[in-house]
């Protein structure tokens, strides 16, 4: 799947300055640098589109320096919210993903009827997210995050992991539909005419190994809604 890449356009007038616009490029280019997404088409049909940055203690360094500019804050006021946004991280990981679906029931990341389930992979381990909407203005949010639109809902997704613990490990976000519902009937339909020997049941298996895997398969049977498997760096 080809990573999507949002180039954020903005203009300003000759005449005018704002304070929060000193170092924006820089800036820019540290949430690119620790961001990914993907998109995903049906013919003519966008069904989905996702770019999520991971939350490291680059990033929020440089999101409280963004937020210190634009609401002005004191040394004390910046120095506490600082130090609680780091505090943070000594107990989980935590991502930002700004996502879209055709389908708007299907936008629904933070409810417990939800269609998606949310992974992140941190070399060998896979921690599961748990996603809550973000509570945050349309123009704080795209200041903040450039890729985001006001077609896309924000979304913080946390996972049970310090961020210490993965700040320097290969990292793919995993985004997948749930499991078809029929599943264990066709699990239970397997045991019965004792095919256990001949038939796998993979389950995720990453991007690079599909190729092969499908190489090597007769029939396979795909139950999954969507799956997207971008790669972020931390």
């Amino acid at each position: 799947m080809k990573y999507l890449i949002l180039l954020f356009v903005f203009s300003l007038t000759a005449c005018t300055t704002y304070v929060h616009d000193e170092g924006r490029n820089s800036y820019i280019q540290t949430i690119e640098k620790h961001s990914a997404g993907d998109k995903q088409f049906s013919g003519m049909y966008h069904n989905f589109e996702f770019k999520a940055t991971i939350l490291n203690t680059e990033v929020t360094q440089a999101i409280h320096s963004r937020m210190k500019k634009m609401y002005a804050w004191d040394e004390q006021e910046s120095s506490k919210k600082l130090n609680e946004q780091l505090s943070e991280l000594e107990n989980h990981s935590k991502i930002w993903l700004s996502f879209f679906t055709g389908e708007r029931k299907n936008d629904n990341l933070a409810t417990k009827k939800s269609i998606w389930k949310i992974y992140l992979v941190a070399g060998s381990q896979r921690y599961e997210g748990h996603a809550m909407k973000a509570n945050t203005n349309l123009s704080e949010a795209i200041e903040i995050y450039p890729y985001h639109t006001r077609w896309a809902t924000p979304y913080y997704v946390e996972f049970p992991v310090p961020v210490a613990t993965i700040e320097h490990e290969d990292l793919k976000l995993i985004i997948t539909g749930k499991a078809d519902p029929h599943y264990p009937e066709v699990k239970e339909r397997i045991t019965d005419l004792k095919l256990e020997d001949s038939i796998d049941l993979v389950g995720l298996v990453s991007l690079e190994d599909l190729i092969g895997l499908f190489n090597a398969t007769t029939v396979y049977v795909l139950s999954l809604i969507h799956i997207s498997e971008p790669t972020i760096r931390s």
